[in-house]
């Protein structure tokens, strides 16, 4: 009998694009631990190597013109899924999804709230998600992907007009 074995170790097919960044985390972590890290990302080839031998990954933004909509609350989440265009997702392991996009001209970190509640934020340059299959510190579960589907693309300029509820005034404005 031929035994086939899966490796869970390996990065979804999306992300495996050599003009993404990646960066080390240690086994269970959420925290970069390296130097400088937004300014020196990872290769493809560097991080699978690490992921593989156990040790957690994030996705830099920007690099790529990947961002990432890191949906924190239910109410974001679904307001995410309904707006959104389908689009390659992963659920983290408490209650947010992190929704992948190819969009060029955002240069920074954007906070998403809706009055005074914190509701996620834009990953752009200078900023990481954990990536899928990493395990959470706190549940020791896997962030999962949820929506096997191609990276999707939008404009800057759909992107923020469909999120504007959730951008505060101040981040709104480009340099």
């Amino acid at each position: 009998i031929k035994v086939l074995l899966i490796n869970q170790m390996t990065i979804p097919p999306q992300l495996q694009n050599n003009n993404f960044g990646f960066v080390k985390l240690l086994p269970k972590s959420k925290k970069p631990f390296e130097k400088n890290w937004p300014n020196h990302p990872h290769s493809l080839a560097d991080i699978q190597q690490w992921f593989s031998q156990g040790n957690n990954y994030g996705v830099l933004g920007g690099h790529g013109d990947l961002v990432i909509v890191d949906a924190d609350s239910p109410e974001m989440v679904s307001y995410a899924r309904e707006h959104l265009p389908l689009t390659f997702a992963v659920k983290t392991p408490k209650k947010g999804v992190h929704f992948y996009l190819i969009c060029s001209g955002i240069d920074k970190k954007i906070k998403l709230k809706k009055g005074s509640q914190d509701h996620g934020e834009i990953i752009s340059f200078g900023s990481q998600v954990v990536g899928p299959g990493s395990i959470h510190p706190d549940t020791e579960t896997a962030y999962m992907v949820e929506q096997d589907e191609p990276i999707a693309s939008i404009s800057a300029e759909d992107l923020l007009k469909i999120l504007a509820d959730y951008i505060p005034a101040q981040d709104t404005e480009t340099p």
